[in-house]
C-alpha cells in the first residue's frame, strides 16, 4: 500500500479500518493479519513496524534455522502443508491451532526415541498411528490427556487428506483414517450471573480489567474469547453498535451494545485503541495466557473450579435459546453455519420434543 509516495509493505485497508497482513510464504512461521485501527495514526505505525520487524527477523534468522526437512519425512508433508492455501487461508486462530498440535506431533518421541517427524512417510502404517494415538494419551507426569491427543490425530489426518489430493498417488492410504479415537462428551456447562459479575468484580479488585472486559464481551455477545481478544474500540459505532470479525469462521457480525458492556469499554483507558491488554506484560495475551489467568481469578473469587471462560459463549446463546429465539435469530448472533449445531440452544427444539411426546401420552392413554 503507498500513502503519499511511500511504500507500506503488508499495510492493507478493511472497512473496518487498517491492518497488518502477512504474506502467505510467512504462515508457516505463525503471522497472521494483525488490527492496527481504524486511523492510521502514531499507534497504528507502531503497531505496524513491530509486525515487519518481526517478520524481517524471522526471514533472516528463524526462517534460515527452517529450511526445507528432508524429502520423504513426515517433517516435510508437514511443511509442505503449512505452505498450502489449505492452510494459510485458515484463520490465524486455527492456523494456530493446527501449528501447535503438527509440531507436537513431529517432536513427539516415540520408544526407540526417535523423532516422528523424522520416520518416512511411506512407512507409516495403521498400527504405528494407533501405538502413536496411545502413547499420546498420556502426559509426561502420567495424566490422561485424550481430548488432546484425538485434537493431534484428526489434524493429521487433514494432513495426509491434503496430500493424498495434491502431492503422490502413493498417498492412496491414510493411516490416520478409521481410528478409534476416545470422543469426549459435550460440555454442557453454564454460568449463573451472579458468576459471571462475582468473577468481573474479582478482576477488577485484582487490576485485571482486560479480563473482566473478555467475560462481559463474551456473555453478553455470544461470541469466543479470541474474538473478545481482539476487540478494538474503532469496532463500536458509538455505544450502540459493534463489528464482530470471527476469527475462527471470518464471519462479520453486528451486534448491539448492552448498557453493562458499554461500561467496562468506558473504563479502559481512552487513548488505546485495544481494549483487551494483558495488565501484567503491558501486550495483547497469547493463546493460553488468558485461560490460566481466568484460572487464578476464579479462584481468588471462590467459583466452582469447572467455569472456563469460553463456556459464557454458551451460556448466552442458551439463555437466548430459553427466551424462544429462533434459528435466524441465533444464527445472527453465535455466527454458525450449520443450523444443526442450534439444537443445543434452541427452546424450538424442546417445545418439538415436548409436542410429540405428549401425543404419544394421549394416544396411549385413549388405548
Amino acid at each position: 500500500m503507498k500513502i503519499g509516495g511511500q511504500r507500506f509493505p503488508n499495510l492493507v485497508q478493511k472497512p473496518s479500518g487498517f491492518y497488518w497482513d502477512a504474506p502467505p510464504a510467512s504462515r508457516v512461521g505463525g503471522f497472521g493479519s494483525i488490527p492496527l485501527g481504524k486511523e492510521l495514526d502514531a499507534t497504528a505505525l507502531e503497531r505496524y513496524l513491530t509486525a515487519q520487524n518481526a517478520l524481517e527477523r524471522w526471514r533472516q534468522v528463524d526462517q534460515a534455522e527452517n529450511a526445507p526437512p528432508p524429502i520423504g519425512t513426515v517433517d516435510r508433508i508437514l511443511w509442505e502443508y503449512m505452505l498450502h492455501r489449505w492452510y494459510t487461508k485458515k484463520s490465524a486462530k486455527t492456523r494456530s491451532d493446527y501449528r501447535n498440535k503438527l509440531h507436537a506431533m513431529a517432536n513427539f518421541r516415540l520408544l526407540d526415541g526417535s523423532r516422528f517427524g523424522d520416520q518416512m512417510w511411506r512407512e507409516i502404517e495403521a498400527i504405528h498411528t494407533d501405538k502413536l494415538y496411545e502413547l499420546m494419551c498420556y502426559a509426561d507426569d502420567g495424566g490422561l490427556r485424550e481430548t488432546y491427543a484425538r485434537a493431534v490425530m484428526h489434524t493429521a489426518r487433514i494432513v495426509w487428506n491434503w496430500a493424498q489430493r495434491y502431492l503422490r498417488k502413493e498417498f492412496e492410504f491414510n493411516p490416520f483414517d478409521g481410528m478409534r479415537l476416545e470422543t469426549p462428551d459435550a460440555r454442557t456447562v453454564r454460568w449463573e450471573p451472579a458468576q459471571v459479575w462475582r468473577f468481573c468484580q474479582t478482576a477488577e479488585e485484582m487490576g485485571l480489567l482486560s479480563a473482566a472486559l473478555v467475560a462481559v464481551f463474551c456473555y453478553e455477545l455470544g461470541q469466543r474469547p479470541g474474538d473478545a481478544r481482539a476487540m478494538c474500540r474503532s469496532a463500536f459505532d458509538g455505544a450502540a453498535i459493534i463489528v464482530v470479525e470471527q476469527g475462527k469462521t471470518g464471519k462479520r457480525l453486528l451486534l448491539p451494545v448492552s448498557d453493562v458492556l458499554a461500561e467496562f469499554v468506558d473504563k479502559v483507558p481512552g487513548d488505546r485503541n485495544e481494549l483487551v491488554v494483558n495488565e501484567r506484560t503491558g501486550r495483547q495475551y497469547e493463546d493460553y495466557e488468558l485461560s490460566k489467568i481466568a484460572a487464578e481469578i476464579r479462584e481468588a473469587a471462590k467459583l466452582p473450579g469447572h467455569l472456563w471462560i469460553a463456556d459464557l459463549r454458551r451460556t448466552c446463546l442458551t439463555e437466548l435459546g430459553r427466551l424462544g429465539a429462533s434459528d435466524d435469530q441465533l444464527i445472527s448472533v453465535s455466527g454458525h453455519s450449520q443450523r444443526q449445531m442450534l439444537s443445543t440452544y434452541s427452546l424450538t427444539e424442546y417445545r418439538k420434543a415436548v409436542d410429540i411426546m405428549q401425543r404419544r401420552r394421549s394416544l396411549r392413554n385413549a388405548a
